[in-house]
């Protein structure tokens, strides 16, 4: 199973955000999208996600995403926004439970309490999950989204900006759980992330957009090559353990 973006494109208004996007990625891959503020990273998830309007074909596992029921969809795609409001007070198990509405009506079942409980161990949100999200830190109601998110169990699933207001040792931790998550559950995942040398750490493939297009799209050690000159920046590339990290 694969997913694949097939000549996609966006516009906001008169201005084009996405130009001619082409990929294709396959299941179990973890792939993260760089590129400068204004780049198309949001776009390009919320296109997929089905929320913004685009030209093109989305097609995962041979459907054409935009023609199956939100219900469906929301089995298949997960998303998780950069910022996530307050819309009432939830505690954090309430929040991460949602992540289960697409697999039952009315109330949740034993299997489903389980499960979000087993997040919420491997978060560190255990000892949080009675306390309401509105008064717990920035970091920890940003973990809370995650778990909602790894909950929901889908085959795609989108991230913008995980390790946004989280120290670094969440970061971490964070990205590494994601990494986990793709791999035991051979899912397609996608990040849109402003720190480069955690996507140089973590990720399998990097698309680099820039102006709505793909610039650059390979492995870490194939992409870093370009980001002194895209980011206008003179950092020094080096290699640890494998992967590429650039110094500013």
């Amino acid at each position: 199973m694969s997913l694949e973006i097939i000549n996609l494109y966006s516009n906001y208004g008169l201005k084009t955000i996405l130009k001619n996007i082409n990929l294709k990625i396959n299941k179990g891959e973890l792939l993260a999208i760089i590129g400068p503020n204004g780049a198309g990273k949001t776009t390009f998830l919320k296109c997929i996600l089905g929320v913004k309007s685009y030209k093109g074909r989305i097609i995962y596992d041979g459907m054409d995403l935009s023609k199956i029921s939100e219900r469906e969809k929301a089995k298949i795609i997960s998303y998780l926004p950069q910022f996530t409001p307050i819309i009432f007070p939830i505690t954090i198990f309430e929040n991460v439970i949602l992540g289960r509405l697409p697999y039952f009506w009315t109330i949740p079942k034993k299997e489903d309490i389980e499960f979000v409980n087993k997040i919420l161990e491997d978060l560190n949100l255990i000892e949080y999950s009675n306390r309401y999200i509105d008064e717990v830190s920035g970091g920890e109601r940003q973990r809370a989204n995650i778990a909602r998110i790894i909950a929901q169990n889908s085959k795609i699933m989108l991230f913008d900006e995980p390790t946004a207001n989280l120290d670094l040792k969440y970061q971490l931790e964070i990205m590494e759980l994601i990494r986990k998550i793709t791999k035991e559950r051979n899912t397609i995942t996608i990040i849109a992330i402003h720190e480069v040398n955690l996507a140089f750490k973590y990720a399998d493939r990097i698309v680099l957009l820039n102006n709505g297009e793909i610039i650059c799209n390979g492995s870490p050690n194939e992409v870093i090559s370009m980001i002194n000159k895209i980011y206008e920046v003179n950092g020094e590339i080096i290699d640890f353990n494998g992967r590429p990290r650039i110094i500013y």
